[in-house]
């Protein structure tokens, strides 16, 4: 019988740990996992530094740009030369450098032009504020408004003052003539005599007036009459020939009147008067016509502005002295556009106030005399020499450089925006030639000529046949005892 003996078999047991292979792939896939994490980490960081970076000077751009913009718009005097000084409107004045964009394009440089340069008078509806070294000052809450040019254009119609009108007045012995003259008559007084006459136009709107004058012509009148003429200022006009015909500068009542003179500014008052005391002939005194030409040559200075009143902290007014420029890096090549603001507070009080750190305390415009710092109105400014960062001597140069030595450690304050490549100020000129292209820009169309006119400027002439120019040939028989002059001649 065959039997078989049982098999006897070892039990598997589980394992507590793993083997050193496999915990050395376990950490190197970790530390892959984590390198990964961190390097997304890194670039997300990066990411939200670069968006950060772009955010800001974004908003230092629009800020920027906001602020150009204002300055520009609450411009006090308009960007079209020339400006009279006597206008008292402050300034607006551009500096360019030799840098152009287009040089460092050429030479693959990424910086532009950076010595350009903008300052001006400007005024805004929101108050400037700044610092006051004696505590508490609160400008004018609105600017006066732009005075609008005085002008008689379209409201003062032509006047008339004839010898027997409202306005005529005279001395001395004048005879009246009534078969002829403007009106029916005229009045005339003998050579040499001490008659006066004088015709004075009241009520006029202001503005700029030309005097015309008429007269009957005759052999027997002065050949230098004089008219003195008075408005806001004086005037004397001489040599009028009252033997020719008054030239036809204007008519009315089918006679003419001549000019004389120049126009003359008139705020509302304006005589003429002539004597004969000084007249060749028989001086006649008839109608005198006074016209509007234009606005005042010298237009009155604007209002000033209110005087500054107490408040809580610091300055405020509603115009300023603005400075635009940039200031470079030499080793990186990139700028800092800066922004000086002083404030114009004509009355604010600065006596006993330091001169030598003056700007680092003090938001104001104000200039140095020899009895201390003295504030600025737009007038003070109109001329150069008293404008910020000015050198000392004519022509009185703007220079960044002498605005930073005024602000010491505020200069930082002043940085508007930072990695300035180029700040380019251009003129707008038609005509010039556009940049790159090698064609010239738009031609700016040539003026209409003015009219071929001797009106004006050339008197009458007369050649007598005793005078020069005048030529004959043939035979011709002299007579004395008539023709203009005493004399004529005559031929078979």
């Amino acid at each position: 019988m065959n039997s078989s003996q049982p098999t006897a078999t070892k039990a598997t047991l589980p394992r507590s740990g793993v083997t050193l292979i496999e915990l050395l792939i376990a950490t190197a896939l970790t530390l892959l996992v984590m390198g990964a994490v961190a390097t997304l980490f890194g670039q997300v960081g990066d990411a939200v530094s670069g968006s950060r970076q772009t955010l800001q000077m974004s908003e230092q751009l629009r800020n920027a740009k906001e602020l150009f913009i204002r300055d520009l718009r609450g411009a006090t005097v308009r960007g079209v030369p020339p400006l009279s000084p006597a206008s008292e409107l402050g300034y607006l004045e551009i500096g360019q450098g030799t840098q152009r964009d287009r040089d460092y394009a050429t030479t693959g440089s990424p910086r532009g032009a950076q010595e350009d340069w903008l300052a001006l008078t400007t005024t805004a509806d929101a108050p400037f504020e700044g610092n006051y070294g004696k505590g508490a000052v609160v400008g004018p809450a609105e600017p006066p408004p732009d005075p609008e040019p005085v002008d008689c254009t379209g409201i003062q119609s032509p006047v008339i003052i004839d010898n027997t009108g409202a306005g005529f007045s005279s001395s001395g012995t004048w005879t009246n003539f009534t078969t002829g003259g403007y009106g029916g008559s005229l009045v005339y007084a003998a050579a040499g005599s001490s008659s006066t006459a004088t015709w004075q136009f009241n009520n006029l709107a202001p503005g700029s007036y030309q005097v015309l004058v008429t007269w009957v012509q005759h052999t027997n009148r002065p050949t230098n009459a004089s008219y003195s003429i008075q408005g806001d200022t004086s005037e004397t006009a001489s040599g009028i020939n009252q033997r020719n015909a008054p030239l036809a500068h204007a008519s009315a009542g089918g006679f003419n009147f001549q000019r004389i003179g120049n126009p003359l500014d008139v705020s509302g008052t304006l005589t003429v008067s002539t004597s004969a005391a000084t007249a060749n002939g028989f001086l006649i005194a008839d109608a005198i016509r006074v016209e509007c030409v234009g606005p005042l040559a010298v237009q009155p200075p604007p209002p000033p502005p209110p005087a500054p009143v107490v408040a809580a902290s610091g300055v405020m007014s509603n115009t300023a002295e603005v400075m635009w420029y940039v200031k470079t890096n030499p080793a990186t090549g990139r700028g800092a556009l800066y922004r000086r603001q002083l404030l114009v507070v004509p009355g604010i009080d600065l006596a006993g106030l330091p001169a030598a750190q003056f700007f680092q305390q003090n938001d104001v415009s104000a200039r140095a005399t020899a009895n201390g710092m003295v504030p600025n109105s737009l007038g003070d400014l109109t001329p150069r020499e008293n404008r910020h960062g000015r050198a000392g001597a004519f022509p009185f140069a703007f220079s960044p450089a002498n605005v930073a030595a005024t602000l010491g450690a505020r200069e930082q304050e002043m940085i508007v925006l930072d990695n300035v490549l180029s700040f380019d100020v251009r003129l707008w000129d038609p005509g010039a030639p556009v940049l790159g292209s090698g064609a010239a820009g738009p031609v700016a169309p040539a003026p209409d000529p003015e009219p071929v006119d001797c009106t004006g400027i050339q008197s009458p002439v007369i050649i007598d046949n005793t005078g020069a120019g005048f030529s004959s040939s043939g035979t011709w028989t002299n007579f004395t005892t008539g023709g203009y002059g005493g004399s004529l001649v005559y031929a078979a």
